[in-house]
C-alpha cells in the first residue's frame, strides 16, 4: 500500500478555507480505496495531507480537483507518492 502527501496552496486564503477544503478532501476519499490521514496547515498558506491506500496519483489530483471546485480561489498542488517497504 502506498501513501501519498498532497501539498495545497490556495491563494488568498484563511484559515476557514483550509478547514473546508479538509472536509470536502475527506468526503471525496471517502468514495475512494483510501483513506485520508491527517491534513496540516502550514504557516505560509499551505497546507499538507496524506493517505494511505491502493490508488493512483490521477485518483487522488481528481479528488483534489473535485474538493477544489467550487472554493473560488485560485490553487496550486503537487503530489508524491512513497511505496510501502516491506
Amino acid at each position: 500500500m502506498a501513501t501519498f502527501t498532497a501539498t495545497i496552496q490556495l491563494n488568498d486564503a484563511t484559515r476557514q478555507d483550509y478547514e473546508n477544503l479538509f472536509s470536502k478532501l475527506g468526503k471525496h476519499i471517502l468514495k475512494t480505496k483510501c483513506h485520508l490521514v491527517k491534513g496540516k496547515q502550514f504557516v505560509d498558506g499551505k497546507s499538507e495531507y496524506k493517505w494511505t491506500g491502493n490508488v493512483s496519483i490521477p485518483e487522488i489530483a481528481s479528488s483534489i480537483f473535485r474538493s477544489l471546485s467550487g472554493m473560488g480561489t485560485k490553487y496550486s498542488f503537487t503530489i508524491i507518492r512513497k511505496e510501502a517497504s516491506d
